[in-house]
This record gives structure tokens, sequence and C-alpha cells, in this order.
């Protein structure tokens, strides 16, 4: 638990760091003295795009139609992340996994069994146990599900960007990454600004 919780501070730690070094390197670039990063990415994007953040979200269903046209149409010959971890997994092998899952845990219950272990162990292990005692081990048990669940999560975010890394190189100059893709167009929905109001007098 103390590696884990130590990773994913780490992890944070690193964000922190990379945000600081944005905003001192986007401050340079817009000659601004603005230090929020959200406000610094919003003037990064209106100078880069050359419109205003009032059109951000059409340019963001441009770009998702896009991306649809292009999977629609893709090539059956073309390999990409999606199409490589497709081999490895998919939404309909769920169920097979799920089943060999069980299955690990059948072969552990049945060579505990085989060792030794019966019902009465359980039993041992809460005998003489109080409420605090036993709700304090179920707090430690959820939060190392919890801190697993997170540091397995960011490697697994990790492993795909390394590997789509990869495919885009393979792809050079005609590479398109989805990812990145999906990631901009989240920031010009995120940054959009609704066109102000014009107020008439009477």
């Amino acid at each position: 638990m103390a590696f884990e919780a130590l990773t994913l501070v780490c992890w944070f730690w690193f964000q922190i760091m990379r945000d600081k070094l944005v905003i001192k390197s986007a401050k340079s670039l817009l000659s601004t003295d603005e230090t929020n990063i959200l406000k610094l990415k919003k003037l990064w994007l209106e100078k880069t795009l050359g419109i205003p953040s009032s059109k951000f979200l059409e340019l963001a269903k441009e770009i998702d139609s896009l991306l649809d046209l292009r999977e629609r149409n893709k090539s059956p010959l073309s390999l990409d992340t999606q199409r490589f971890l497709s081999l490895i997994f998919t939404i309909e092998s769920k169920n097979r996994v799920l089943a060999m899952f069980m299955g690990v845990c059948a072969a552990i219950i049945g060579l505990s069994i085989s060792a030794g272990a019966s019902v009465e162990n359980i039993f041992s292990f809460f005998e003489g146990q109080s409420i605090s005692s036993l709700f304090l081990v179920a707090f430690i048990f959820s939060l190392f599900l919890m801190l697993t669940y997170l540091v397995f999560w960011y490697s697994i975010l990790v492993m795909s960007t390394v590997i789509g890394s990869f495919f885009d190189r393979l792809d050079g100059l005609n590479s398109s990454s989805n990812r990145r893709a999906r990631t901009f167009i989240n920031q010009l929905v995120v940054l959009h600004e609704l066109p102000k109001g014009r107020v008439k007098n009477a």
C-alpha cells in the first residue's frame, strides 16, 4: 500500500510540475501575466486556430464528424491502436474473461482446500475480534483495492499512450490519433464560451 500511495503521489506531483512548465511557457509565448491554465489554454487555442472561443463548439463538431467518417471508411488493411488492442480484448470477450477469472478463483479455492484449509479458518479469523478491528480491516482492504485499481488504470493509460505513439510513427505524416483527437475535442468543448448577449437599452 505504501508503494502504491508513493506511486500515485509521484504521478500527481509530475502533473503539477508539468502544469507549472506549461504555464511558464504559455506566459512567455502569449506575452501575458495570466496564471490560470484554463484561461491560458483558451488564449493559446484562439491564437493558434484563429477563431474566438465562441466557435470552439462548431470546430469540435466538425472534427467529431470527420473522425466518424474516417472510422467508417477505414481501409480493412490498416492497423491502428484500436484494432491492435481488439486482438487482445474486446467487449464481446468479456464473458470469456469472466469465466476464466472464475476458473482461476475455483482453482485457488481447490488448492487451498487440498492444503488443509477449511471454513474453520474463517471462523478462527473472526473469533475474538471486535467490531472496530473488523471495520479497520475492511477499511484497509478497501483502500488497498482502490489504490491497486488507480495504479493499474494509470499504468494502462501510459501503456496505451506508448503503443499509440508507436503506431503513429509507423504511419508517418499520415498518422492521426483518435485518442489525441478526442482529447482535443474535449478541450474545445470545455473551453467553449457562449457568445455574450447584447442587451438593447429601451
